[in-house]
């Protein structure tokens, strides 16, 4: 590369080669990250000033943005960089739908002018997934438009916020019309390594490596800079000094320039008099044959950063703003600032040379008199946030104000590392003895949202500085969740327990708030849960519809009824505490129980309305935290209706949520549901792999459960059986092991148990479940623990058994279970040699299971028809029977309205994952367009109680 003045590029052939090649992959639909790599100087910058000019050739629309050291806690300021412009281009008319769907979430931060510190929301838990997710989509948009090019230029300095965007892109990158171009120096910024590692071992990622210029290319490069052929011993002394580095040769070639030193070999001395070259004593010697202004100028940049308002300038420096342009277009005459008089460095290096130039005194009085002048112009709050993280603590009140309204920016924007950065500068300052305790409990809520959250030291101490009682127990109520969301619950129970003893009788609707809170944490956990339900009780006054506090107890105490087998109490409880909309715009997870009390008591047309409206109300508002749950739940209520396809989409949704942030408890919980639905499938390969590859809390019931029922189909049956007994275990050390409609483990252990010829074992449990089941009354789990006792006993007992569980079951919605238990009805006559009866049974399970998608209940019926000498129906793959779960659901979704980008959004996958699928359900329906599905859909065959 040569000398930037120069215009040439020397040298990076290869490298042009691969940027070519990525630019045309992304132009024709592969996207791509491509790491620039290389020491300071080394010519990235140049190198990709020639990508955004061949982009434009190809096709791409270039954003750029530029990191500054200054501006690494700046949130989402390299996003804002990039998308600001391209959003401010884009005519009022068609902004709208490039913001639509997720991306409006994103509207706020990428629109130039507008407040995002998001006042009704700021402590929203998920916001940082929604920001994430709607900047995705928000690209995504923009490459249907035209395909892009994504320029990061010294991403090393780029904010934490920006760069886990930028990791979040790269994971779904290659399926859009998009490049991302990223210039890094690994020397620097090693807190931001981690994100740029991870971005650097993505599959879509591919690596230039920028080396030293040879001796070539350094011929050419004196030559062009010095307007003459070098002679060989000058050019090699040129190499010698600068290292072959395109910078610092560039450095040294204008001193040469400047001292009229031509390039011939007698002056080699001088070559290596002036080297190796010092970049700050180039720059001081080059303003010391300029006016004065001129240095106080630079200097005032390095501590403003590049690119200042020339009148914060001016200000800054003491000087006129006609002053400063002068001095400005000095600086660039000679290579200090660039060329298009925005007073900024040339180089980095330059700013960092003259940024060193001075002391750390000089340093510090500089942000700190920059941060006041800044405020003083009502600048934004990180802006001025930014100066204060360089300046050293003064005890000034209005410095720890404007840090706290920057840390409520950054929480609103999706960025609480950046947050608490700033709250950890407020405490320095320190804040006044009255505001501290806020600070504190700010600062723990922003740490709780960060993706490795720190310790809660922080929050007791800041508790301990809030006089007010009532302040006290507001701010617990918000704190508890946030500590609740990484699981620290033994922390947030504490701390619950002291917010109501010193609350005390002063505020009752508050305090019946903390008790909803303390009970519904409390009962999670075997230590506390007598406490929970003892408080519970006492509080079942309290529990009325219409508010929040009185909306959880309500869902708690559905809950507790189920477990006590009480269904009629428990389903009244459950409508009373999902009435209204409360908990549904609380946004909280214990919106589970009283939804899931509704499919335990096989109400499953009142449970999928539930889980669907929640599903649809947090597409509205972005919150990610509630998508995944609708979407996991759902798959649970899918499985119990028999739907299998659906429970696999479904699972899958939330097992991909799951990933992005790392909650491992609600990751037990998808994978549970996906192995289910593929057990039932028969796909065990595909259910182990699912096991492996997404490691979980393996206590959880549900993933217990899920677990023993795939070793048992893999003809595991003695692990299948002790992983249903731990089952079990882990369920009665929650109270909630009576109840076998939430699971029915004692079924599944006897079908076990019965299996490996431990007919005393099976009996017992089997006679256990079935009690139980009658006591609670719901259809399905008295059905499921008759057939488990029929399959321990033996002939015509075994086949009385069986008709009643199947009698029950076809009064259920679970109609895989019915089709189960049908199966074995019918097995069980033909071994009685009542071969007639015994067909008319096999081929309705076989019927039955088909239409549910379940593969392994559809194929045991067709191996007992085999072994009757009976010949079963043929299934062909053609018509909507030849889809798999994901083009089935993508296909509902279509035939429901949904257009492309809403599917994708619906579904947590890309666009161009939708348009495949549906390319391969017109082919498969033998359909060209998507108006002609509705017409070949086969509705009647979706399963009772589960509507699309």
């Amino acid at each position: 590369m040569g000398y930037i003045g120069g215009g040439t590029l020397y040298d990076r052939k290869v490298e042009l080669d691969v940027i070519a090649e990525v630019l045309e992959g992304a132009r024709d639909g592969r996207g791509s990250v491509t790491l620039v790599e290389g020491a300071g100087g080394i010519g990235k910058t140049r190198l990709l000033q020639e990508a955004r000019r061949l982009a434009r050739t190809v096709g791409l629309r270039p954003m750029t943005a530029r990191c500054a050291e200054l501006e690494r806690d700046f949130a989402y300021g390299v996003v804002r960089q990039l998308f600001e412009p391209v959003v401010a281009s884009i005519p009022a008319e068609q902004r709208t739908s490039v913001l639509s769907g997720a991306a409006r979430s994103v509207a706020a931060l990428v629109t130039a002018g507008s407040d995002t510190r998001r006042d009704d929301e700021p402590w929203k838990p998920d916001t940082m997934m929604a920001t994430l997710n709607g900047l995705y989509w928000l690209t995504s948009n923009l490459a249907e438009r035209e395909p892009l090019l994504l320029v990061v230029d010294d991403a090393h300095w780029g904010d934490n916020a920006s760069l886990r965007f930028i990791d979040f892109l790269a994971r779904r990158i290659e399926e859009l019309p998009v490049s991302v171009l990223l210039a890094v120096r690994w020397t620097e910024a090693a807190d931001t390594l981690c994100l740029l590692t991870g971005v650097a071992t993505e599959a879509a990622t591919r690596t230039v490596r920028l080396h030293p210029l040879t001796d070539a290319a350094v011929r050419s490069f004196v030559a062009e800079g010095l307007c003459g052929e070098p002679d060989a011993p000058f050019v090699a002394a040129c190499h010698k000094v600068t290292g072959g580095n395109p910078f610092l040769l560039g450095e040294l070639v204008s001193e040469l320039s400047e001292r009229r030193i031509p390039p011939v070999a007698g002056n080699v001395d001088e070559v290596l008099r002036l080297g190796p070259p010092s970049v700050a004593r180039a720059l001081e010697l080059r303003l010391a044959r300029m006016p004065v202004e001129a240095g106080v100028l630079a200097r005032a940049v390095a501590v403003l950063g590049d690119g200042p308002d020339p009148a914060v300038a001016a200000a800054f420096c003491g000087l006129s703003p006609e002053d400063v342009v002068r001095a400005g277009d000095a600086l660039a005459r000679c290579g200090v600032f660039g060329e298009d008089r925005s007073l900024a460095f040339r180089h980095s290096i330059q700013r960092a040379a003259t940024y060193a130039g001075l002391s750390r005194a000089e340093r510090a009085e500089g942000h700190h008199r920059a941060a006041r002048l800044l405020m003083d112009r009502r600048a934004a709050p990180e802006q001025v946030a930014a100066h204060l993280l360089l300046s050293d603590p003064q005890s000034q009140p209005w410095a720890v104000d404007v840090l706290r309204e920057a840390a409520v920016t950054a929480l609103g924007r999706g960025a609480p590392e950046a947050a608490a950065t700033y709250l950890h500068r407020a405490l320095a300052e320190p804040p006044e003895a009255a505001v501290r305790g806020n600070v504190l409990i700010e600062l723990c809520v922003a740490e709780a949202r960060s993706p490795e959250p720190s310790s809660f030291d922080a929050l007791r101490l800041g508790l301990e500085l809030l006089e007010d009682p009532r302040k006290r127990a507001e701010v617990a109520v918000e704190v508890a969740r946030a500590i609740g969301m990484v699981a620290d619950m033994a922390a947030a129970l504490d701390l619950l327990d002291r917010a109501i003893g010193d609350l005390g009788d002063r505020d009752e609707a508050l305090s019946l708030r903390l008790q909803a809170e303390f009970v519904t944490v409390a009962r999670l956990y075997p230590a506390s849960r007598d406490t929970a339900l003892e408080r519970l009780r006492s509080l079942r006054a309290s529990a009325t519809p219409g508010n929040v506090a009185g909306s959880i107890l309500l869902a708690n105490l559905a809950l507790e009824r189920v477990e006590a087998c009480d269904l009629p109490e428990a389903v009244d409880l459950a409508r009373q505490a999902l009435s209204g909309g409360t908990l549904l715009a609380e946004e909280r997870w214990v919106f589970a129980y009283p939804a899931n009390v509704l499919v335990w008591a096989d109400l499953t047309d009142e449970a999928e309305r539930a889980w669907t409206d929640l599903f649809l109300h947090a597409q509205g508002r972005g919150s990610i935290t509630m998508l995944h749950l609708a979407a996991i739940w759902r798959s649970h209520l899918a499985l119990r209706c028999g739907s299998v396809d659906h429970a696999e989409a479904d699972a899958r949704v939330g097992l991909n949520v799951c990933r992005e942030r790392a909650w491992m408890f609600s990751r037990s919980y998808a994978v549970a549901f996906l192995v289910d639905a593929l057990v039932e499938r028969a796909e065990l390969a595909a259910a182990e792999r699912v096991v492996a590859e997404n490691p979980a809390p393996v206590e959880l019931h549900y993933l217990l459960a899920s677990l023993g029922r795939l070793r048992c189909a893999q003809g595991r049956l003695a692990e299948g059986l002790e992983l249903f007994l731990r089952c079990g275990a882990r369920l009665a050390d929650q109270g909630a092991d009576r109840n076998p409609s939430v699971i029915p483990w004692r079924s599944c252990a006897a079908v076990a148990a019965a299996h490996l010829g431990r007919r005393e074992q099976a009996y017992r449990l089997a006679g256990e479940e079935v009690a139980a089941a009658q006591a609670f009354g719901a259809p399905r789990a008295l059905g499921l623990a008759l057939r488990a006792q029929a399959l321990a006993e033996e002939g015509e007992a075994q086949i009385e058994r069986l008709e009643e569980a199947v009698s029950i079951l076809g009064r259920s919605p679970a109609r895989l279970d019915e089709a189960r238990a049908l199966g074995d009805l019918g097995a069980a006559l033909r071994r009685a040699g009542r071969r007639s009866e015994a067909e008319t049974h096999l081929r309705a399970a076989l019927e039955l299971a088909h239409s549910c998608g379940g593969i392994a209940v559809r194929d045991r019926a067709r191996e007992e028809l085999l072994r009757s000498g009976l010949r079963p129906r043929r299934f062909t793959s053609i018509g909507v029977e030849s889809l798999t779960p994901s083009e089935r659901r993508v296909a509902d979704l279509a035939v429901a309205g949904l257009g492309n980008r809403e599917i994708a959004q619906s579904l947590f996958v890309s666009l161009k994952t939708v348009e495949a699928h549906l390319s391969s359900v017109y082919r498969k329906l033998g359909v060209s367009a998507r108006w002609q599905l509705s017409d070949v859909w086969a509705g009647d065959q979706e399963p009772a109680g589960l509507s699309r």
